[in-house]
């Protein structure tokens, strides 16, 4: 692909971290649904590889053209994704915990159960001896 347009690469760019951008707010409104954020992160890295692809494509002389207003507005971008991917750690971190919780609650409550029963066996059968 041969981009010498400056505005024509600032807008293939933008359009990507756009792309990013909607991907990522689809993978924080799903992030209960573990196979839906499996799909969601491989189009995520699909439209990252396609960034990375386009900068390597570039040369230093083609990546040095985009104005400051440009280069002002990527960098929003590039942050907003940044957050958000900040977000999404929390809110995995967030429910990771809540599971581990659950998950010692039921052990406990199992245990629990696991010695009633037990011992109302015991008991039940100290009648019969």
């Amino acid at each position: 692909m041969e981009l010498k347009d400056r505005d024509e690469i600032f807008n293939l760019k933008i359009a990507l971290l756009s792309q990013c951008v909607s991907i990522s707010e689809e993978l924080l409104s799903n992030l209960e649904e573990e196979e839906e954020c499996v799909q969601i992160l491989s189009k995520r890295e699909d439209i990252i590889l396609e960034l990375k692809a386009l900068e390597e494509s570039l040369n230093d002389k083609t990546k040095a053209i985009c104005t400051k207003a440009q280069e002002t507005k990527i960098n929003h971008y590039v942050e907003l994704l940044m957050d958000m991917n900040e977000d999404a750690i929390r809110l995995i971190q967030k429910r990771q915990s809540e599971l581990l919780l659950s998950m010692k609650v039921n052990k406990n409550e199992q245990k629990i159960l696991n010695y009633t029963s037990y011992s109302q066996v015991r008991n039940d059968s100290s009648i019969f001896c």
